[in-house]
């Protein structure tokens, strides 16, 4: 069986796509602070297997698909589309590895949590290349607000953790463990994933955001 989706390659826009879901291996629960220890590119952070739920990780009544995602401080108002994924070879072994929007859109993981579910959900974009919708995610930080939309409510969040994990070029585990980080969790969580840094894209900046008090 394949595993949990691989983060996409820098430049790799949708091709096709598997028609069933991969299974999912793995249960990430990184550590949430508002003071994290500044990440270093050269280093991968070990996401522990549980954490304690924030008390703001609630979920709402009726979930829903994201439509929109909107952060103020970057000035970032965009559509945000359903995103599959497209089944590669490395090391020997096939794997699946996420698609990516070619335009200015946010993508949504389609096996990640619906908004408002408990659970993980999951936003991808490109910073440099088809659409550069998140140019500017490497000017967040934490306590930014970030908004994301649906047809039937607005969730807001703050973010509350952000990494960056190499993944160019890694061996398979190496992947695998980065994946962690767009896995399910057992609480309310929204992440964001794009390349980094800027024209290398070797690494990948991570932020996890939680439901606003």
């Amino acid at each position: 069986m394949l595993s949990t989706p691989l983060l996409p390659e820098a430049g790799d826009g949708p091709s096709s796509v598997s028609t069933s879901p991969p299974t999912s291996t793995a249960t990430i629960e990184p550590t949430i602070t508002l003071t994290p220890t500044p990440p270093s590119p050269s280093s991968t952070p070990a996401p522990p297997a549980s954490a304690t739920p924030s008390p703001a990780a609630t979920a709402t009544a009726i979930p829903a698909a994201p439509t929109r995602l909107i952060i103020p401080a970057i000035d970032l108002d965009v559509p945000v589309i359903e995103m599959g994924w497209t089944v590669i070879e490395q090391d020997g072994q096939q794997v699946s590895e996420w698609d990516v929007p070619e335009w200015r859109a946010a993508g949504w993981l389609k096996t990640s949590a619906p908004v408002g579910a408990i659970g993980n959900t999951v936003l991808e974009g490109h910073q440099d290349i088809d659409g550069r919708v998140f140019e500017h995610l490497e000017k967040l930080k934490e306590g930014d607000a970030i908004a994301v939309q649906t047809d039937l409510f607005t969730r807001n969040y703050v973010i509350a953790f952000r990494t960056i994990v190499p993944e160019k070029d890694q061996p398979l585990e190496v992947r695998r463990e980065n994946a962690r980080w767009i896995g399910p969790s057992n609480d309310e969580r929204l992440t964001l994933v794009t390349c980094w840094p800027r024209n290398n894209n070797t690494h990948r900046l991570i932020l996890v955001a939680l439901p606003a008090p």
